[in-house]
């Protein structure tokens, strides 16, 4: 048996010092006349492959990019050693296989992390501009209740229900009262109802964004306007903090309710240079 002739190393480098690696050694043919060296699978490449089907599980949680970036790695070196050791390893099948998932959950779980993000941010202002309408209207009850998930809100739909629930079901239960009627003389929520469609609410700015698998929760700045009698215009503003809530479904459990956690509804107050500030979560 022929021994393989040693590799040459033709530049310096920082992959010099990983040396290819061989799976198959070489053998004699059956004649035993010529040793014939067999083709290696340079050990990269499998890793490569392994560590590329795990980097999609980036999709579900940022923190598996880890392995995305391990792949990339792996299948460089393996082009590397592939390249270095002239015709006497192979895997470039096996490396670019990996490669290609860990290039497209590197690119693409951010993508969709940034989609989620702003899909959840037009969601939270959908509901806010909920809370803000049924502020103004007379329909205070129905206000209140989206400080409490969905499926544990009472169905107002009018004067009778509302009677049934507040006199014949909580009409020993002095906590909803005193509740509701100092939610009824926040300051914040007369004025709105009291100006009614002359107050306007838009988003100022955002807070924080707080997206995990566990939590999903913004902080918002909202400006009110309010068209005054004179004809002038008068703006103040309010943070509001909403959180969408796991409930289990038909399908699984999934995030399908939006709620506002209780506050003051304060206005907030200005900096010196006259912009509203607010604690982050």
């Amino acid at each position: 048996m022929t021994k393989q002739t040693p590799l040459t190393r033709q530049s310096k480098s920082i992959f010099d010092a990983i040396e290819p690696v061989e799976t198959i050694a070489s053998a004699s043919n059956d004649a035993g006349s010529d040793a014939s060296v067999a083709k290696g699978v340079t050990a990269w490449a499998p890793v490569a492959a392994v560590a590329g089907l795990a980097a999609p599980l980036a999709f579900v949680d940022m923190g598996f990019l880890v392995f995305a970036v391990f792949a990339i790695f792996a299948a460089l070196v393996a082009f590397y050693s592939i390249f270095r050791s002239s015709g006497e390893l192979v895997g470039k099948s096996l490396a670019g296989f990996g490669l290609c998932l860990a290039v497209a959950s590197f690119v693409g779980a951010p993508y969709q992390e940034r989609v989620y993000a702003q899909k959840f941010g037009e969601q939270a202002d959908e509901f806010a501009q909920v809370w803000f309408e049924t502020a103004k209207s007379d329909n205070i009850a129905l206000n209140r209740q989206l400080l409490t998930p969905y499926w544990q809100r009472a169905a107002l739909v009018d004067y009778d229900d509302a009677v049934g629930f507040w006199v014949k079901e909580k009409g020993n239960d002095e906590e909803p009262h005193y509740s509701v009627h100092g939610y009824l003389c926040n300051p914040t929520l007369l004025t709105i109802n009291k100006l009614k469609d002359r107050a306007h609410m838009t988003r100022y700015s955002i807070v924080e964004d707080f997206i995990t698998p566990s939590k999903e929760q913004t902080s918002r700045i909202y400006a009110i306007t309010c068209d005054l009698e004179d004809g002038k215009k008068q703006t103040f503003f309010v943070n509001l903090i909403m959180e969408r809530l796991k409930r289990k479904t038909p399908q699984g459990e999934k995030r399908v309710g939006w709620q506002i956690v209780m506050n003051e509804f304060a206005p907030l107050p200005l900096d010196e240079n006259g912009r509203p500030y607010v604690k982050t979560l």
